[in-house]
């Protein structure tokens, strides 16, 4: 799927309900960083239909300066912006906040991160603020048929497609834009998303633990084979979302513990074909095999209320 800076998918199904996210959560450090904590430098929230996720860069471990504190500290601060906010809540102006609250505090931890930070209004408008190789990506449940012009690379998810997902933002191969200490970037930076959502689209945000690891084709895969379940509860969650969350909230708890737990054995693998390897061969460099690193996974069911 061609990747766009900013975009807006059209929907032909409308629903009277109000649409609310059911978000869970998994991280993981690299086992050279699970030492000093548990997430690594990674770090992500779930809040009231907003979720995120930041990676601290590890090249501050070079002054031994431990970029997850700062990571985990702007998605704290986002988390506090967007659940201060009345009426509509902006991610960008969620970032931006923390941002500045995070260098201006006598506390401040030196450190950059990317962050990825996502809202869902009640009508079903889909809010993100992206900087840096962090995102997210939409997936929805269809169904494809064989016809002429068939897409048998689609059809390998089974059902599921990629309906929307956000562009990397890279200053050259394996160098993101960044936040915090010393950076040149600013929240302002960022690329911001609104796109319509309907009830059954899952959204995932994950740092680029998932994404050098997994294609999207891989993650619609995925879906497919870890979904019996969820799909059977989504069924209900159209309309009965509110009686179906703790069920719901397992499943999507356990969504996002496998795409960690498999990003790290894809991670180790030395023959592995990953869009990591493919985008260093693009940059002139020789890699071979997955990219393992610290990874945050945030799986959000796009639900009604009742």
């Amino acid at each position: 799927m061609k990747q766009q800076r900013s975009s807006i998918y059209c929907s032909s199904r409308s629903f009277s309900n109000k649409l609310t996210l059911i978000a869970q959560a998994a991280c993981r450090a690299h086992p050279e960083k699970a030492t000093k904590h548990p997430h690594g430098d990674d770090a992500f929230f779930v809040g009231p239909d907003s979720v995120g996720v930041a990676d601290g860069v590890s090249a501050w471990a070079q002054v031994d300066v431990d970029a997850g504190v700062y990571a985990r500290e702007l998605m704290s601060l986002c988390k506090e912006e967007l659940d201060a906010m009345e009426g509509v809540k902006d991610p960008k102006m969620a970032l931006q906040n923390a941002y500045k609250r995070s260098l201006s505090s006598k506390s401040s931890s030196l450190g950059t991160c990317t962050a990825c930070v996502a809202t869902l209004e009640t009508d079903g408008l889909l809010r993100a603020a992206n900087i840096g190789d962090s995102g997210f990506i939409v997936i929805r449940k269809g169904q494809f048929r064989e016809a002429p012009g068939f897409d048998v690379e689609k059809s390998r998810g089974e059902g599921w497609e990629v309906v929307y997902r956000s562009a990397d933002m890279q200053k050259f191969f394996n160098c993101p834009d960044q936040l915090g200490s010393g950076s040149p970037d600013r929240p302002a930076r960022a690329e911001s998303y609104e796109l319509p959502v309907e009830a059954g689209d899952v959204l995932i945000v994950a740092t680029d633990g998932l994404f050098d690891n997994f294609s999207d084709n891989e993650i619609c895969i995925t879906m497919k084979r870890l979904c019996s379940d969820l799909t059977s509860l989504k069924d209900v969650a159209f309309h009965q979302a509110s009686s179906q969350t703790e069920g719901l909230s397992e499943c999507l708890s356990e969504v996002a513990t496998h795409f960690v737990e498999q990003s790290h054995v894809i991670g180790m693998s030395e023959t592995a074909r990953t869009p990591f390897t493919k985008h260093a061969l693009r940059a002139g460099y020789f890699y071979e095999g997955g990219k393992l690193d610290d990874t945050a996974v945030v799986v959000a069911l796009v639900a009604a209320k009742t």
